[in-house]
């Protein structure tokens, strides 16, 4: 994948991914990625619009599924929240007994193979934080900075986006999780139980 970059995270090009997914974060000095975070990524790749099969736009899900008391019980593991960490938190969602794609977001994310790619997964804060970023056309100045008010869809091949919550994969106690308001890029943390938007992303 080329991609042309003029600051140490910021991709100049709508740029595909080879999971056919659009690259709206790239770091070269790369970060700690995988199921171990001993591997190195580079770049991070947001789902296309309407990458659900017979849906429309970004579907909406519980951070759990209601069953086994998921929605009250910590998941051991699924609390990173730096870039890099949102494939870990959601394999460790994935094998919480009951969860299913249905009515869990990371189960969802990580059902989603767009060009044969199995590790999407749902982001972690701090990656969902990037692509809020990315969606609503702000320049990068730092990757600490949080989301501010955008104009929704505005960014570098980014469309399909809601004007709403999207779930990270990030808890944050045992009864509730991070998300983020696309429309005016505040996070919060609250209830597994509330029904929030998706988009899968991948790390490579």
């Amino acid at each position: 994948v080329h991609i042309s970059v003029t600051s140490p995270t910021t991709a100049t090009e709508s740029a595909t991914g080879p999971g056919g997914g659009v690259v709206f974060y790239v770091r070269a000095a790369g970060f700690d990625c995988g199921v171990t975070l001993t591997s190195t990524c580079n770049y991070l790749e947001a789902a296309p619009a309407n990458w659900l099969t017979g849906t429309t736009g970004d579907p909406t899900r519980s951070w759990a599924t209601n069953i086994n008391s998921n929605q009250t019980t910590a998941v051991i593991g699924a609390d990173g929240t730096l870039i890099g960490t949102g494939y870990q938190n959601s394999l460790d969602i994935v094998a919480q007994t009951g969860n299913v794609a249905a009515t869990s977001a990371a189960v969802e994310a990580r059902a989603y193979q767009g060009n044969s790619k199995t590790d999407w997964h749902l982001p972690s804060k701090d990656e969902l934080n990037q692509m809020c970023k990315w969606q609503g056309g702000l320049a990068w100045t730092s990757d600490a900075t949080t989301c501010s008010s955008t104009t929704l869809n505005s960014g570098l091949g980014a469309s399909g986006f809601s004007t709403d919550d999207y779930w990270s994969s990030s808890e944050s106690v045992d009864y509730g999780a991070w998300f983020q308001n696309f429309t005016n890029g505040g996070q919060y943390d609250y209830s597994k139980t509330g029904a929030r938007y998706v988009r899968p992303v991948r790390a490579f």
